[in-house]
C-alpha cells in the first residue's frame, strides 16, 4: 500500500504521504484520511495542514504565520508536477537550520563536532518508506539505504532469520528535542553528548 511512498523534508516541516500518520480527533482523523500529504512540524511533530486534491488545507488557525510553510508548500508542489517522471534528485538541505538549534541549546556547532566526534550532517531533501519498525512506527531511509535493507531482510529471512529496525531517520529538530528535554531533567551536558 505504501511502496514507494516519499517523505518530503524541508527545513522545518515534513510532508508525509497520506495514510501513515494517525490523530486522535475526529475531525482532523477524517481529513488526514483523505490527504495526499500531511504537513508535520518537524520540531514537535504536530500536523500544520493536509493536502488534498493539491490543494493544501489548514489543520491550524495560523498556518499563514508558520515558519517553513511557503518552503514546504513549494515542496508539494514540485513534486506534484515532477510525480512519476524519475526527476527526484537525491539532495541535502542546508546546515543552517541545525546551526540554528545547536545555538539555541548553548552549543556551537564546533563544539558539538569536537565533544561527539561526529560531524554535522545535513537532512535529506526526500526519504524512501522502508516499511514499520518494531514499534510500528514508519522507517524512513534514503533510497540506497531502503533498498540495501530490503535486501537484507529478505537474505535474513531465507536463512530463516528475522530482522528487525528499531529506528530509522530522524530530523535534526527531533533529535536535539530528544536532547533539549534531557537538559531540562538535569541531566549533564557531558553525559548526554
Amino acid at each position: 500500500m505504501h511502496s514507494g511512498a516519499i517523505l518530503l523534508n524541508t527545513a522545518r516541516i515534513e510532508a508525509w504521504p497520506g495514510g501513515l500518520l494517525r490523530t486522535h480527533g475526529n475531525h482532523d482523523a477524517r481529513l488526514l484520511a483523505r490527504a495526499s500529504h500531511v504537513l508535520r512540524r518537524k520540531r514537535d511533530g504536530r500536523y500544520l495542514a493536509v493536502e488534498i486534491d493539491g490543494k493544501v488545507q489548514a489543520l491550524r488557525p495560523d498556518l499563514a504565520r508558520e515558519p517553513g510553510m511557503d518552503e514546504a508548500c513549494a515542496t508539494l508542489a514540485h513534486a506534484r508536477t515532477h510525480r512519476g517522471t524519475g526527476t527526484a534528485a537525491f539532495s541535502l538541505l542546508p546546515l543552517e537550520r541545525l546551526r540554528e538549534r545547536l545555538d539555541q541549546l548553548g552549543l556551537e556547532d564546533t563544539c558539538y563536532a569536537l565533544r561527539t566526534g561526529l560531524a554535522l550532517v545535513p537532512e535529506p531533501t526526500w526519504l524512501a518508506f522502508a516499511g514499520f519498525d518494531r514499534y510500528r512506527r514508519a522507517l524512513w531511509l534514503r533510497a540506497d539505504a531502503a533498498r540495501a535493507w530490503a535486501a537484507m531482510q529478505a537474505d535474513a529471512m531465507g536463512a530463516g532469520v528475522v530482522l528487525e529496525a528499531i529506528s530509522g531517520y530522524r530530523s535534526h529538530d527531533y533529535q536535539l528535542g530528544i536532547f533539549a528535554r534531557k537538559l531540562a531533567r538535569g541531566i549533564a551536558l557531558d553525559e548526554i553528548l
